[in-house]
């Protein structure tokens, strides 16, 4: 997946956890808000936009727009980021960690005052199954169910520790059975054709969010209003607006008064700027790079000397500097703060000197590479063509010859979904804030086929990530996927880089805003 983020710690679960406490215009428009004081808040940001339908959502702006309209079993706390209750007052887990039970807070209730049940969240989430959109995965093998009116219980085959993390999700954010039904919505199972209620959910709601829609367009703005029923702490605005804005016009909204947060500068263009804050943090997107091992797309990278070489030449320190203040180097493909990831020490290093002895001990004469990537689809700023062409100086520098590749992000993407690029430079950002989201990198997984890593390559591998994916404790999973972390960092053909820096652009009047992976920013906690 895709999603941008930043810097975020990760906290798992234990066998029983308890919480205390409880349509318009065709192009881009600009509104200049009021005083911060007078009740509106106004957001820029490059817009994806599809839908607000959480059945269909999974793009970077319609998980700022369902995060407002939305509630979760599960959020995140705005200061430390840690697993919160949210629309669920407790949950617990059996023994065997394949059956998670939520215990519904009795205050939360939908904008219309009705309250929200265990039907409600079965609705939403056979919904989601059975729309099979772009977020239906994240249920891929949990079975929702109703005890009583007010638990739900999420069961599985096997056991899945990252449930905790996945239901904080804005995608599982919980839909109001009766009013969606009421315009045309089913959870049924041919919802994929048979739902015809994504058209009303763009331009109205039916959650329990602090928030109401107000005005909807995908080129922008969309306007959100308080809702006056919300069960939870209020926020402090009335209004927000969230309005398209490329980086360049973010930066003149901000400094101009006519926006008070920008989510899309990079570290470069964020420097110089007045009458604002910025932070810079690492993202959760990691950076890598993967090598064919066909020996008939590339009898180099296909050779495992010329792979430890490439692994062995790269300077990661450069990456870091090349990726703007914030940035970190990756220690392993999980980012750090995540359950499961390496911390600094367990990095890779440069060892320039052994690049080149296993380049001659390859066998191979005049090794040449031909290094893929998108060239207008920067992460965060960060141009993956750059990062291309460090790496490029690199290799070269152990005797590797290389020539670089970039393309549109359609055809970067076609070559390296057909497994026919020789060595590729991606991104990667996690759909929900735990290590089973990088299951598509070990052996025989999504992104390993991509360069023909299969799973009878490196069986001891997928053996530990299989394992590690299906652990009854959160110690046996993060143990697991550190170690299967090691093996890829070791020998596999998907090397980590980069984590790029996430600038978060907040207006002086603001004090107090904070972003994560699973929603970008929470608008109902800026104040």
């Amino acid at each position: 997946m895709h999603h941008r983020s930043v810097m975020f710690v990760a906290v798992g679960t234990a066998a029983l956890t308890l919480f205390t406490g409880a349509a318009a215009a065709a192009g881009p428009q600009h509104l200049v808000p009021q005083a911060a004081t007078s009740g509106t808040l106004v957001i820029d940001t490059a817009f994806d936009l599809a839908t607000a339908d959480p059945g269909h959502m999974f793009e970077f702006t319609g998980q700022v727009v369902d995060r407002a309209l939305y509630s979760t079993l599960l959020t995140y706390s705005d200061d430390n980021l840690v697993l919160q209750p949210q629309l669920a007052s407790s949950y617990s887990v059996s023994d065997g960690g394949d059956r998670y039970t939520f215990t519904l807070n009795p205050k939360a209730v939908f904008s219309d005052a009705k309250p929200v049940t265990a039907a409600d969240v079965v609705f939403s989430f056979q919904r989601l199954q059975n729309l099979q959109g772009n977020p239906s995965f994240l249920l891929d093998g949990i079975t929702a169910s109703a005890l009583g009116t007010n638990k739900v219980v999420l069961s599985t085959k096997a056991p899945n520790a990252a449930i905790p993390e996945i239901v904080t999700n804005p995608a599982l954010g919980v839909l109001e059975a009766s009013v969606v039904e009421a315009h045309g919505g089913t959870d049924s199972a041919n919802a994929a054709t048979a739902d015809k209620a994504e058209n009303w959910l763009n331009a109205h709601s039916a959650g329990s969010g602090p928030y109401e829609m107000s005005e909807w367009d995908l080129n922008g703005p969309v306007k959100l209003t308080a809702n006056p029923d919300y069960w939870g702490p209020k926020p402090r605005f009335q209004t927000v607006v969230v309005q398209n804005a490329q980086p360049e016009q973010q930066k003149l909204d901000v400094e101009t008064g006519s926006a008070q947060l920008a989510l899309d500068l990079s570290p470069a263009q964020a420097q110089g700027i007045t009458g604002a804050k910025v932070d810079n943090l690492a993202s959760t997107f990691t950076v890598y790079t993967s090598l064919n091992t066909d020996p008939a797309i590339s009898p180099a990278t296909a050779n495992p000397k010329i792979r430890e070489a490439i692994r062995d030449a790269i300077d990661y320190q450069a990456l870091v500097h090349l990726a703007g203040e914030g940035a970190e180097q990756a220690a392993s493909l999980i980012p750090g703060g995540f359950d499961g990831s390496l911390p600094a020490g367990d990095d890779l290093h440069q060892d320039l000197a052994e690049a080149k002895a296993l380049v001659a001990q390859s066998g191979i004469k005049d090794p040449q590479i031909t290094i893929s990537f998108a060239d207008d689809d920067p992460v965060n700023g960060l141009q993956l063509g750059d990062i291309a062409a460090l790496l490029q100086s690199n290799l070269q520098a152990a005797g590797i010859q290389v020539k670089l590749l970039g393309q549109p992000v359609t055809t970067a993407t076609e070559l390296r979904r057909a497994g026919k690029a020789q060595m590729i430079v991606n991104y990667w950002g996690p759909d929900y804030p735990d290590a089973n989201d990088y299951l598509p990198f070990v052996p025989g997984g999504e992104i390993a086929e991509q360069v023909h890593w299969s799973a009878s390559d490196a069986p001891s591998v997928l053996a530990t990530a299989n394992a590690a994916a299906t652990a009854p404790t959160l110690g046996q999973h993060i143990a697991l996927w550190q170690k299967t972390m090691k093996e890829i960092n070791a020998s596999g053909p998907i090397i980590p880089l980069v984590q790029p820096a996430q600038v978060l652009v907040t207006a002086d009047s603001i004090s107090t805003a904070y972003s994560n992976p699973a929603w970008r920013i929470d608008v109902a906690s800026v104040k």
